[in-house]
């Protein structure tokens, strides 16, 4: 089996960087397509009214930069 010279070595550099590249550009994409969900500090079950007629109102607002939910709750 003969050694490797620089150019194919270098040739294979190039391929692995490109797929690596590659793949980390497929990992950032599909990240930032993924929707989050931001909830307030202050949300928990006991805060939040279950009675319909009495409910607590919520403010729901959709970042489209970020792809994520903001959830806002009012107090009584």
């Amino acid at each position: 089996m003969k050694p490797l010279n620089k150019i194919t070595v270098a040739i294979i550099t190039i391929i692995l960087l490109c797929i690596a590249v590659s793949y980390y550009n497929v990992v950032k994409h599909y990240k930032l397509q993924q929707v989050t969900y931001d909830l307030p500090e202050e949300f928990n079950p006991s805060s939040v009214s279950h009675d319909r007629s009495d409910a607590t109102p919520m403010m729901v607002v959709y970042d489209t930069l970020s792809n994520t939910y903001i959830f806002e709750f009012m107090d009584k």
